[in-house]
């Protein structure tokens, strides 16, 4: 017989896992599959009692976007009106920036881009 082939073949048995080795490695799989379940029940649980509580509070009555404050609708969008961040009052805006009538800001935008930056507003601001 070749010695090449009968030395491959002890080593390939040597290599090989054997019965003791494969219990082991199946054992510590199990023992890691129940604890992350249990992590996962864990998390599952949390995430649950958060979106409880998330979906349990009224959404904020207005959104910021571009330095200003726009008001939510019922619909999910937003009133076209810009309002101001300190003051919460609509500002008013003929020619260049909107401004608060109460405490004189500005907004970052003038009265042209205000219907843009109205309609840039994401959804979920």
């Amino acid at each position: 017989m070749n010695t090449s082939l009968v030395k491959y073949l002890l080593e390939a048995i040597q290599k090989a896992p054997t019965v003791a080795n494969l219990e082991q490695r199946r054992a510590l799989a199990e023992d890691l599959a129940a604890k992350y379940e249990r992590e996962n029940a864990g998390l599952r649980a949390i995430v649950a009692r958060q979106e409880g509580e998330l979906n349990s509070r009224p959404a904020p009555e207005f959104a910021e976007h571009r330095g200003v404050l726009w008001k939510r609708l019922p619909n999910g969008g937003f009133a076209s009106d810009a309002y101001c961040p300190k003051c919460r009052v609509a500002m008013s805006a003929f020619v260049g920036p909107a401004i608060c009538s109460r405490c004189n800001l500005e907004a970052p935008f003038d009265f042209g881009e205000m219907r843009a930056v109205h309609a840039a507003i994401p959804l979920d601001a």
